[in-house]
């Protein structure tokens, strides 16, 4: 895994475990995955740079992997 996605991702291990306890720690992970998001809409505008060169390949993996995190969440947590 590339070191820019490990920056952005909450390994499962310890997303399972800071799930076992209550609502307050589920509030907790929710304030995390904001912050991942946000991080998200900085790598697209890195990505817009025409100057990236062969970092391009990085930022396009860190995207996908960030996007495959999100959509595990959102399935395991549906808001509603």
């Amino acid at each position: 895994m590339h070191p820019a996605t490990k920056l952005f991702m909450l390994s499962k291990d310890t997303l399972g475990k800071t799930l076992q306890g209550d609502a307050m720690e589920l509030q907790m992970i929710r304030d995390r995955i904001a912050t991942i998001r946000s991080k998200r809409e900085a790598l697209i505008q890195l990505l817009e740079q025409p100057d990236l060169g062969t970092l391009r390949i990085d930022v396009n993996q860190a995207i996908e992997e960030m996007d495959d995190l999100l959509e595990e969440f959102d399935r395991t947590f549906p808001v509603g």
